[in-house]
């Protein structure tokens, strides 16, 4: 049995990248633990939030990547 206890997602490379780039998407999915399913969610947040700069959105879903 796996002992490692998961990170929250405010806790991944891409949650904290977001916590100063669009602090907006941390508080509304930064307590849920990652999977599959909630990070495509955040994926499409990410993508669809036009508030992020274009290059601070290319940098936050590389790192979603890298978590994925």
């Amino acid at each position: 049995m796996d002992k490692k206890k998961k990170k929250k997602f405010k806790e991944t490379k891409v949650g904290v990248f977001l916590k100063e780039k669009a602090p907006a998407i941390l508080d509304t999915v930064g307590e849920f633990l990652p999977d599959q399913g909630g990070l495509g969610i955040v994926k499409n947040l990410i993508s669809g939030d036009k508030n992020i700069k274009p290059e601070d959105k290319e940098m936050a879903l590389k790192l979603l990547d890298q978590d994925i």
